[in-house]
């Protein structure tokens, strides 16, 4: 039966999200093997190998499925007690994980490769395994018991596994089509019984038998048996959790007579099931039968589980891990993406809020500093009048008998009134004024406060979405280390820049291709041990990995210390592959002759290695570092070692910029891109040719940078952000005009501007 369109695609997602997981799983187990072997570690890689095969099956990716098998027989075979693990199965091992990890990340980046390269490669090593196991293959894996695992295996799988799927079954009793609730239940009930018969619990077991009998019988009665199945299945469980180990409850007579046959007595004709084995009735039937559930990749132990006790049967258990992992759930990226654009647009609105009320802030002083000083001058005023008044002496009375100066005692009592009332005016404006300037005040606060949620959140999010690159880069040391043990070759790994963030969503695809350098370092870069002394060079080799942000890029650099490129053997070999012709070589430059080593099918290698013949060059290296907008370079010289340079764009947008202006126009410059920001003095500047220079640098390290006009080197095409003026506080400088250094294609370039006014994210 063909899956549906849209289940499909569900499911597919599903994959794309579980299964990187899995294969780091399956290489931090193989890791751990020579120094934790036990039947229960080669559980844990049978189980995890197990899931990847369901998942790839159930979305139809048949390579992977069919590789993940092979290795799920390796690791069954590993697991008899008295099978010891010696370097070249431990070197096969991780062969055979290449071999699935090569169609893997090929799915996940979107490339292609040769699955029957890779299938014969695979054949191959699994035929070199069953050589070496011998008897091994083809026996039942041995199982550990609840005392060798040191908690109760029965209790684990119902408290965890058999939880999830009884909540799956009730999840089907809102479906509205009863062919899509017949189809996951009896996927859910084959996967029950299978794990009801391993741990022995017949009653459960005949509810599952029950329940598949009756969805054949009575199809359009899908919905009415999930209700009856889900009843008994919850009742077996609270049974088994309640300490039996032997019944897990029983079919109800419900269940019963739907799993009747019409015209036949139910108990005479019941289905049964070949038994499965534990595994397979833990984590789901890869063959693809029926419909796909989408929840199968989530298998029932897929949930993170209390930390198992690594045992072995030569050794006592050991206590349980007691930092266990936190809660987590899946995010989507473009959920994440949708987040932090969200979040950018909180910034910009932010500093737009932050600039007004800046300006609001500013025009608020100013208005209780005219407001005092209107009051200061009509105090003065007032006491003015106050003193003319008192000079005033009583007259001489006119003919009329009128006193001389009366009227003009009158007006200046009545102007004394007049100031007085607007001096209480102007007190009660002084005191709104006082009131606006603390709102403002408050207003900034709260914008202080809102910065500190804004940048919380921003750390938060970039928590979630990203991660320091030591946990890729922490991954090669083990790797390097098993190819110095099967190849006696000594190598030493020096990693910096473990710090740099990363994205989750980059950081999955750079593994591969990094691994693929690294072991492309050892294989083809490093010499053996004979060889570097006869060049001088320390007996051990060195490969050094080192990350850093340049700009808006993260640079990856993979160094060896080794044979370097030898560009007239890179030159005949294209010659020899008919690639060029002759005339055609010969012109070419060192860098041209390194691009020929991303041609797809171009090697130097004269014969083939188990590190080189994987049927995977360095043109897929460059597809996988394309695929993320990124570049890849060389740097060699001949018996001096290779530099393979990646960079790769970093893509949140949210970033520190330092604002500035020029021209009277605003400018935000991106933090990572400046170098330095100076105020050069006078006696720094040189004018040459009509240009200027920076002098910079001291001794024999000056040079002279050249400064061009910020406005003038943008252009008038440039995008530009025009904001208010800014009438707050920016950095004081002298008569010289600030300059920010900056490197533009490894060269440090000035740009001159007129203010440099604040960082703002």
């Amino acid at each position: 039966m063909s899956l549906d369109p849209t289940i499909r695609e569900q499911a597919y997602q599903y994959f794309l999200q579980e299964a990187p997981e899995l294969l780091q799983a399956i290489e931090r187990g193989l890791f751990s093997l020579r120094e934790d072997w036990g039947i229960n570690a080669v559980n844990n890689l049978m189980r995890t190998t197990h899931t990847l095969k369901g998942a790839a099956t159930s979305v139809g990716l048949e390579t992977i499925a069919r590789i993940a098998h092979s290795l799920e027989d390796v690791f069954k075979a590993l697991c008899q007690p008295n099978l010891a693990l010696d370097p070249e199965v431990e070197a096969l091992l991780f062969e055979g994980l290449e071999c699935l990890r090569l169609p893997l990340m090929a799915e996940l980046n979107g490339s292609t490769i040769e699955d029957a390269e890779v299938l014969n490669r695979t054949a191959a090593i699994f035929a070199l395994l069953q050589e070496k196991l011998g008897d091994c293959f083809g026996q039942e894996p041995y199982l550990p018991t609840s005392a060798e695992l040191g908690f109760d295996l029965t209790e684990s799988m119902f408290e965890l596994g058999v939880s999830q799927r009884l909540e799956q079954i009730a999840g089907l009793l809102n479906e509205q089509s009863s062919e899509a609730v017949r189809i996951e239940l009896t996927t859910h009930a084959e996967v029950l019984l299978g794990l009801a018969e391993s741990l022995n619990l017949v009653g459960f077991a005949a509810i599952a038998k029950a329940t598949i009998a009756a969805l054949d019988y009575h199809p359009d009665q899908a919905i009415v048996i999930a209700q009856a199945a889900l009843a008994d299945f919850h009742a077996g469980h609270a049974a088994v959790l309640a300490g039996d180990r032997i019944q897990g409850g029983e079919p109800s007579e419900t269940l019963q007579l739907l799993a009747t046959p019409p015209g036949f007595d139910f108990a005479a004709d019941l289905p049964g099931d070949e038994t499965h084995s534990l595994l397979e009735s833990i984590w789901g039937n890869s063959e693809p039968e029926e419909a796909f559930d989408p929840s199968a990749i989530e298998s029932l132990t897929s949930s993170p589980s209390p930390p198992e006790p690594r045992v072995s049967p030569l050794k006592e258990s050991t206590p349980k891990d007691s930092n266990s992992p936190l809660p987590s759930v899946r995010v989507a990226i473009k959920h994440l993406d949708q987040f932090n654009y969200a979040l950018g647009e909180f910034f910009t609105e932010y500093n737009r809020h932050s600039l007004q009320t800046e300006q609001f802030q500013t025009v608020s002083k100013t208005l209780l500093y005219q407001v005092k000083r209107h009051q200061q001058l009509l105090t003065q005023f007032q006491n003015q009048t106050r003193r003319n008044l008192q000079s005033v002496k009583p007259s001489r009375r006119s003919k009329k008998g009128k006193a001389i100066g009366f009227d003009s005692t009158k007006n200046q009592n009545n102007n004394t009134e007049t100031i007085q009332s607007l001096l209480d005016q102007t007190i009660q404006l002084s005191e709104t004024a006082e009131a606006i300037h603390l709102i403002a005040e408050q207003m900034n606060q709260r914008l202080g406060k809102q910065q500190q949620l804004l940048s919380s959140t921003q750390d938060a999010l970039i928590e979630a979405r990203m991660l320091p690159l030591g946990e890729i880069f922490g991954r090669f040391p083990q790797t390097l280390h098993q190819l110095e043990n099967f190849h006696s070759k000594p190598v030493a790994l020096n990693l910096r820049g473990t710090e740099v963030l990363v994205d989750k969503a980059v950081a999955e695809k750079l593994f591969d291709p990094l691994l693929h350098l690294v072991r492309n370092a050892f294989d083809h870069g490093i010499e053996a041990t004979a060889i570097r002394q006869q060049r001088g060079k320390a007996e051990k080799g060195l490969i050094e990995i080192a990350a850093y942000h340049h700009g808006r890029h993260l640079v990856i650099e993979i160094q060896d210390d080794g044979n370097g490129l030898d560009f007239d053997y890179i030159r005949q070999r294209a010659i020899e592959q008919q690639r060029l012709s002759i005339e055609q070589a010969n012109h070419l430059s060192q860098e041209q002759l390194a691009e020929l080593l991303f041609e797809p099918g171009f090697s130097t290698a004269s014969q083939v290695s188990d590190l080189s013949g994987r049927g995977v060059g360095l043109d897929v290296v460059r597809n996988q570092i394309s695929a993320l907008q990124g570049t890849v370079t060389i740097r060699s010289e001949l018996h001096q070692g290779t530099t393979f340079v990646l960079r790769i764009p970093l893509k949140l947008s949210i970033a520190q910029l330092f604002v500035c202006e020029a021209n009277r126009k605003t400018y935000a410059l991106l933090d990572d891109a400046i170098e330095q920001i100076l105020i050069p003095r006078s006696s720094q500047i040189e004018e040459r040719n009509g240009g200027k220079f920076l002098r910079w640098g001291q001794g024999e390290d000056t040079q002279l940078i050249p400064i061009y006009s910020f406005a003038e080197a943008l252009g008038d095409e440039a995008s530009t952000a025009v904001l208010p003026p800014f009438s707050g506080s920016h950095f004081a400088h002298e008569s010289s005009h600030p300059v920010i250094l900056i490197r533009y294609h490894d060269q440090l370039l000035g740009l001159e501007v007129d203010q440099l006014i604040s960082e703002q994210k």
